[in-house]
């Protein structure tokens, strides 16, 4: 049975509500505004019909206290008024329904149970809702994997690398979000997205030719050149590709890591030749990440270097290349980083 919290402080009230609504539901009882927020507090009701003039804690408070509790805002509430004014402010709180006093039993039956009805079916259009999320969020997982995977297929040296490198972020992240200065950026969403961006991160590449992006030798300035231009080639094709996709902050952190992953925190680095705080923490962050993966691997143009010889060159870029404080949480997560490694071959 579907649980309902009457809330009056005239007790003749609670009982006539009763009468009227104990055959269909489980009721209980609270005496007082106050008494109302601690049973509130502790137990889940599917509905509260609550009273609006009450000593103390009125009707309007409690309701106040509902819609700013996360737990509880989306609980039903009926109020029952005497006067129209009351009825505005109700709605205007918040509330889903309201019955006047004194109000029929059938009214009030009636006015519950449409506001349990209403209330269901949003739920189910929430989950619906939902349901189509995961559906999309799974299929752009998918086009993003394909299209990472095309890149590695023409980068044949690169492996797991786009993996690899969403992991280290992953775990920088979460290091840094517990960081002050770095808190309200990195909630777990800001985290999801930056994962899952970083699979693009070289997407420009399959705009360069195979005779540089392949050569087993060191480029000349002139392809290096060339080269530097899949930063800005990737965030063209990000943007054009992701145009239609709803999660606009998605879309932009996308776009921020493949244009500014090589730029350096001393403001050296392309294409723009940003400086410190003026390149996006997203791309910061894969700057750490990308470089030392690409340290380790085996390419076409390099030999592997060992784990520890990378994390020595990362260690002697801070500050020039990396941002200081990315590459302490990186260097303090070296066993997190070596289980990726233990798990993915390189």
């Amino acid at each position: 049975m579907r649980k309902i919290l009457i809330v009056d402080d005239n007790r003749m009230n609670i009982a006539f509500a009763k009468g009227c609504l104990e055959d269909e539901y489980e009721l209980s009882s609270a005496n007082s505004g106050e008494e109302a927020v601690a049973i509130l507090a502790e137990w889940r009701f599917d509905l509260v019909l609550l009273d609006y003039v009450m000593p103390g804690l009125n009707g309007l408070g409690v309701l106040r206290f509902i819609r700013g509790n996360i737990h509880l805002r989306e609980m039903p509430v009926v109020m029952v008024t005497s006067s129209e004014e009351m009825e505005v402010a109700c709605l205007d709180a918040g509330a889903n329904d309201f019955v006047k006093k004194p109000y029929a039993p059938e009214v009030l039956k009636m006015r519950v149970a449409r506001t349990l009805e209403m209330d269901d079916y949003r739920k189910k259009l929430s989950l619906l809702v939902q349901q189509k999320s995961k559906r999309i969020e799974k299929m752009q997982t998918s086009i993003i994997a394909n299209i990472a995977n095309l890149i590695e297929n023409r980068d044949r040296d690169s492996g797991q690398h786009v993996k690899r490198v969403g992991f280290y972020m992953g775990i920088i992240a979460d290091h840094l979000r517990k960081m002050p200065e770095y808190e309200d950026q990195l909630n777990e969403r800001a985290i999801r997205n930056m994962m899952q961006a970083s699979a693009l991160h070289d997407v420009g590449k399959i705009s360069i030719t195979d005779n540089i992006l392949c050569k087993p030798a060191r480029l000349t300035n002139q392809e290096y050149e060339v080269m530097k231009t899949h930063t800005v080639l990737g965030a063209q094709i990000i943007r054009q590709c992701l145009e239609n996709i709803e999660e606009e902050d998605y879309r932009e952190m996308a776009e921020q890591i493949a244009l500014y992953h090589h730029e350096h925190w001393d403001g050296t680095g392309y294409p723009e030749g940003l400086k410190g705080e003026e390149i996006p923490l997203c791309a910061r962050i894969m700057s750490v990440a990308d470089v030392f993966d690409a340290l380790i691997s085996r390419r076409c143009y390099k030999e592997v270097h060992s784990m520890q010889e990378a994390f020595r060159i990362i260690e002697e870029g801070s500050g020039t290349q990396f941002e200081p404080a990315i590459v302490k949480a990186f260097l303090s997560e070296e066993e997190a980083i070596e289980a990726v490694l233990e798990r993915m071959e390189r």
